[in-house]
């Protein structure tokens, strides 16, 4: 059960999508305006039904154990990843902030690490082209001489949070699967990038092998001009209405992205599977490293109707998306994969298993 359910996680009664639901939180400000002012206010603070409607998403992110392998790219993952999660509710990303948490600066390789994290943060805010302008970071904070209890580093770790523009909430999207028989599309490509990622820490702890001996080399590289693409075309495809539900890749992989699309959210669904069939696969790489692999990208649910418009929009966009599957009544998450069943597992089980992860661990 996530630890932000046991507390108030809402903002007045503005709150579109909440902490769970979505890649983001959402919120609309302007709905409520009127009573947060007081009375005789300017007539500029009058606004159209359109403009009420106007919201904020926001997102951070930020994977420590990249840090372990490049420091340069865990900030690079950092940035894109919290602006790939506020346009996958369909908000238009506009401002990075940062929290950055190292070590040691009088230490010259922990200073060294401080100094690729922030390239990597300020690279991906040049590279990264919204509307054909780059996304500033605006502010940020800094931590330092973080340790250990044995006097070593902290891993090499920049969080940074996102905030995007909606120019209207109601058509902002969760990830929450919203019926049976629509399509699932995969957008972005897969590559063989488990360097850091949950899949080898996992084998790591179930084979008791010594720590970071399984963290690989190969982390998550994006290319910033993919990644431009893909936020324009997500974003767009969502504000024309094209998008019943939206995920992005990242922790955990394709197989993570899909699970957490089954999960119910405040106390609805859970009760819609998934047929998923990859053949032939979206690469020509081993099937854990297709599922696995942490390389960016989204899986989003589409109504068959809307397919034909859908692939015309990505087409114009420059994007390849690849069906990967379709949403089914049975409540089972079914995986295949060059006609070989990886795997086969009912929602409610997968659920409990997700639920009960934080008090296993305690």
């Amino acid at each position: 059960m996530p630890v932000f359910r046991h507390y108030d996680k809402n903002i007045i009664g503005n709150t579109v999508l909440e902490p769970g639901e979505a890649d983001a939180g959402v919120i609309a400000p302007l709905q409520d305006l009127g009573s947060h002012v007081h009375e005789g206010t300017h007539p500029g603070w009058e606004l159209s039904e359109e403009e009420s409607f106007r919201g904020v998403a926001v997102a951070a992110d930020g994977n420590g154990r990249y840090g372990r392998i490049s420091p340069y790219w865990q900030g690079v993952n950092a940035a894109v990843e919290a602006m790939r999660n506020v346009a996958a509710v369909g908000a238009s990303p506009r401002a990075l902030t940062d929290c950055l948490n190292y070590g040691n600066p009088e230490i010259p390789e922990q200073l060294w690490a401080l100094a690729e994290g922030v390239r990597g943060i300020a690279d991906t805010a040049k590279g990264v082209s919204v509307e054909g302008e780059p996304v500033p970071v605006i502010s940020g904070n800094v931590s330092l001489y973080n340790g250990k209890p044995d006097k070593s580093a902290i891993d090499p770790t920049a969080v940074v949070s996102c905030v995007g523009v909606l120019q209207d909430t109601r058509k902002a999207v969760s990830m929450q699967l919203k019926k049976p028989e629509s399509l699932l599309i995969l957008i972005g490509p897969r590559k063989n990038e488990c360097g850091g990622s949950l899949y080898y820490q996992l084998l790591e702890e179930l084979t008791n092998a010594q720590r970071d001996s399984l963290l690989g080399s190969a982390v998550p590289e994006s290319d910033f001009r993919q990644v431009s693409t893909e936020i324009a075309f997500v974003t767009d495809a969502i504000s024309k209405g094209l998008v019943l539900s939206s995920h992005d890749i990242s922790d955990g992989g394709l197989l993570m992205t899909l699970f957490e699309m089954t999960l119910p959210q405040r106390k609805l669904g859970g009760s819609i599977g998934m047929e998923i069939a990859m053949d032939p696969p979206p690469s020509s790489l081993r099937p854990d490293q297709v599922l696995f692999s942490e390389t960016g990208g989204f899986v989003l649910e589409i109504d068959q109707k809307n397919k034909d418009a859908f692939m015309l929009l990505a087409r114009k966009h420059g994007i390849d998306p690849l069906t990967i599957g379709k949403t089914s009544r049975k409540p089972i998450l079914n995986i295949q994969m060059n006609g070989k069943l990886l795997l086969s597992e009912p929602i409610q089980e997968l659920l409990t298993i997700w639920e009960e992860g934080l008090q296993t661990a305690w």
